[in-house]
């Protein structure tokens, strides 16, 4: 089978905010009813509505990361197939009270984005969200006549950008807390239809977040404005395979199979003090690779992956959700062998040091498994330790605080702790000085009008 990768990006603000926007929104109220499941992962779960042959699918991946250029090198980086399909998130453009598209302050880092990695990205599609309930309720014309036609004239200008910047569309993330009104979601339905119109007339595409929370949950409003896609978010983000395939299930007795993407949380190789509680999916090695055969015996291979560390730059993806989901890619996987997951699971001495992540210690006085500390890690050994993919063990060094990359000798041989230190300080001093003439910071720490990695 064919298999495509793709990626969603977010940058925030400021390098310091954590903002709380609608696709955090829906992870937070889907995380109390996630939770109330446990995380049994059994042999055999959900209903299946119905078997397609795996040989017939196409499998895809696709990714929600930030607009942070240097940080998303390093991401990329780490996977060993190919990122060439990406959907850059959040807040980057929107719809005001009165129908009017607009470009966000986000949309200059996605220009550079656009540039950076023109030679392998494929395709590009850009999250709209922030878009104000107002635009769908009854003062803007909410009856079952509900009138689109006065923004065609706006649609057109998301399409001619579009167009403009080689976007092939557009993913709207309209997810209001607490609205579970029916005319809204009908409206809401009515605008989706009439921009995606619009889009497939030029050639482009429209597709929405979807979910089991308010207007969102009502899937019979926007079936019909057939759009692109319809990607599933918070109530299949958990590492819970049977509440995840329960939740497919409504979605696939309304929504077309062919358009259905199914979003998934991912998983960091450590959980810092100052990641929020709801960005730990709880998915183990097992239990992933249970779910993804589940989605190829439903004929879903497609995965929106969400990064947990999408307002955390630098933190990255484990190890083992990388290599389940590049093995997804080519078809279902035996479970009996997964067992690895993330420091903080290891229960045990031998399971902590036999860790993918090299970065994890035991700590004999807490009888727990921990990230190492900064100053413990040595580069050139966990360079040792993922002799096979030694992208992963750079940006699990850089995760962990140093820039490890400019200090390694490309033939692997080892360097005292000492002169790594002393190579990066002269790298540092030359690269900074070159950076200072083009007015921008070293290539380790980000460019100067950008977040840093950490």
């Amino acid at each position: 089978s064919k298999a495509t990768v793709s990626v969603l990006n977010w940058f925030p603000t400021q390098a310091s905010e954590v903002p709380t926007m609608g696709l955090r929104t829906g992870m937070a109220l889907a995380v109390a009813v996630g939770a109330a499941w446990g995380q049994a992962v059994p042999e055999t779960s959900g209903e299946v509505s119905s078997m397609v042959t795996a040989s017939a699918l196409k499998a895809s991946l696709r990714v929600y990361t930030g607009l942070n250029v240097d940080d998303n090198r390093h991401f990329f980086r780490q996977w060993p197939v190919p990122i060439d399909e990406v959907i850059w998130c959040c807040d980057i453009a929107s719809f005001t009270e009165d129908g009017n598209f607009t470009r966000e302050p986000h949309f200059n880092y996605l220009e550079r984005n656009l540039a950076a990695f023109n030679d392998t990205i494929k395709a590009n599609w850009v999250q709209i969200g922030s878009m104000p309930v107002a635009l769908f309720n009854q003062s803007g014309g909410g009856t079952p006549e509900y009138n689109t036609e006065a923004w065609t004239s706006e649609f057109a200008k998301a399409l001619a950008t579009a167009e403009e910047y080689g976007i092939d569309g557009y993913l709207v993330d309209f997810e209001p807390p607490l609205v579970e009104d029916k005319t809204i979601a009908h409206n809401y339905g009515k605008f989706l239809a009439a921009f995606m119109d619009v889009m497939r007339e030029g050639g482009y595409g429209i597709g929405m977040n979807t979910g089991q929370w308010g207007i969102i949950q009502y899937y019979d409003e926007y079936v019909g404005a057939n759009l692109t896609f319809y990607s599933s978010m918070g109530m299949t983000y958990y590492g819970d395979v049977k509440f995840d395939l329960d939740h497919l299930d409504n979605e696939l007795a309304v929504l077309p199979r062919e358009s259905l993407r199914v979003g998934m949380g991912s998983m960091l190789p450590y959980y810092p003090a100052d990641i929020d509680d709801f960005r730990r999916y709880n998915w183990t090695e097992a239990n992933l690779t249970t779910y993804l055969n589940k989605l190829w015996d439903l004929g879903l291979p497609r995965v929106d992956l969400y990064r947990a560390d999408i307002d955390y730059q630098g933190r990255f993806t484990s190890g083992f959700m990388i290599e389940a989901l590049t093995a997804f890619l080519k078809g279902k996987q035996d479970v009996t062998t997964k067992n690895r997951t993330f420091c903080g699971d290891a229960v045990t001495q031998a399971a902590c040091e036999d860790m993918a992540v090299a970065v994890c210690r035991w700590d004999a006085a807490s009888h727990a498994c921990a990230l190492k500390p900064m100053v413990d890690i040595n580069c050139d050994t966990v360079y040792a330790d993922t002799q096979s993919r030694p992208e992963a063990a750079e940006a699990e060094c850089e995760l962990a605080g140093k820039c490890c990359r400019r200090a390694l000798p490309a033939s692997g041989s080892a360097l005292s702790a000492p002169a790594i230190a002393l190579l990066a300080v002269v790298g540092a001093v030359l690269c900074g000085a070159v950076c200072f003439v083009l007015k921008r910071r070293s290539p380790c720490r980000g460019r100067v009008d950008e977040a840093p990695l950490l």
